[in-house]
């Protein structure tokens, strides 16, 4: 506390004094705390929870183009987060004297992740299909129906489209993402043959077959006779069924 006089003495030697008192008031001490780097795609973060300023109950506010609503920090709404800080003012007011101090918050941007296979349409009796995804490291892992290691499996998987999915962590910022590629597994065809197993030479025989899980079929030969048309077919048919002309 300081206590000031003030006298005056005017012209004929009259004097007056009176005195006032000031009592300086402490300006707070503030931290604004620490927060911790997050990834783009991290939820809406609150800035005291996370950044823990001292003292309790000051007020935040933004540095530059931070965006800030309602105490919370919205990651997602970052323009072209890449590896940039975005920064924060926390003022805290005692007895009329106010203090700030700031803290910055690092947003990460996620990694490009690409999922991709070998083959994208197979048929169940393939063994294994090889999948691809980069970036490539230890902390990229496939799953999906059938999917064991870095390979998918038809023969377990059956007839139809199967979706693996490929995750990606960045090793030096912790950040994930992920994608998929869609794999079609179809079914093998079956085929029965109903035709002679034995024939007179030079006489024109049937060729018959029933045919499912396919969009045709093909006789071939390894004889010199013709499909279809003695004169002018070929040494193979897609016709189902087919008469076959042997050769001279």
């Amino acid at each position: 506390t300081y206590v000031f006089y003030y006298g005056f003495t005017d012209f004929f030697g009259c004097t007056n004094t009176d005195t006032f008192t000031v009592k300086p008031k402490i300006v707070p001490t503030v931290d604004a705390g620490f927060m911790n780097q997050i990834c783009v795609d991290a939820p809406p973060l609150n800035i005291d929870s996370a950044a823990n300023p001292t003292p309790d109950n000051g007020t935040w506010n933004t540095i530059g183009t931070s965006n800030l609503i309602s105490g919370y920090f919205y990651p997602a709404n970052v323009p072209n987060p890449n590896n940039q800080s975005y920064w924060f003012r926390y003022t805290y007011v005692l007895d009329g004297c106010d203090n700030s101090d700031s803290v910055s918050i690092f947003v990460r941007p996620l990694p490009t992740v690409t999922a991709n296979a070998s083959s994208i349409e197979i048929c169940e009796n393939v063994n294994s299909v090889n999948l691809i995804g980069t970036p490539v490291g230890s902390t990229g892992v496939w799953s999906g129906q059938s999917v064991t290691g870095t390979n998918f499996n038809p023969d377990d998987a059956g007839p139809g489209t199967f979706t693996a999915r490929y995750e990606y962590t960045n090793p030096s910022t912790g950040c994930r993402n992920w994608d998929t590629v869609n794999i079609m597994v179809q079914q093998m065809p079956e085929i029965s043959l109903s035709s002679a197993t034995e024939a007179c030479e030079g006489i024109p025989f049937p060729l018959q077959s029933t045919v499912s899980n396919a969009q045709g079929i093909i006789w071939t030969t390894s004889g010199d006779g013709r499909f279809d048309n003695e004169q002018t077919g070929g040494n193979s048919s897609n016709n189902v069924n087919s008469i076959y002309y042997p050769g001279a």
